[in-house]
């Protein structure tokens, strides 16, 4: 099944004809597109340039979210919703890095 990538887009009738005249295909291609590249089309203005510009930056926000560093914070929300404190665990940002750790108890410190 051949997927169209412009309509799996939320975009207006206008903004996606006007993306397909332009032979956007991709994604890659769709992130790339500028102001003038798309205000250069033909009956093509401000409001139609906002919903692209505004689509890309909800992907960007999404990607983000998704990288490494995004997911790790949302794993992190999630560990500390499970009260690891009540376990002897807590988790920190320390530096640009996010670390587990644990709170020493009497049992460790016997020998």
């Amino acid at each position: 099944m051949d997927t169209d990538f412009i309509s799996e887009l939320e975009l207006s009738v206008r903004a996606s004809n006007a993306l397909r005249g332009m032979g956007v295909t991709t994604r890659d291609q769709f992130m790339k597109l500028t102001r003038e590249d798309v205000m250069s089309v033909k009956n093509i203005g401000r409001r139609t340039w906002g919903e692209v510009r505004d689509l890309q930056e909800h992907v960007r926000y999404h990607e983000r979210r998704l990288s490494l560093p995004g997911r790790a914070e949302a794993l992190i929300g999630e560990l500390n919703a499970l009260n690891l404190e009540k376990h002897g665990f807590f988790v920190i940002r320390d530096k640009g890095r996010l670390r587990l750790g644990r709170y020493a108890v009497a049992e460790d410190l016997d020998g």
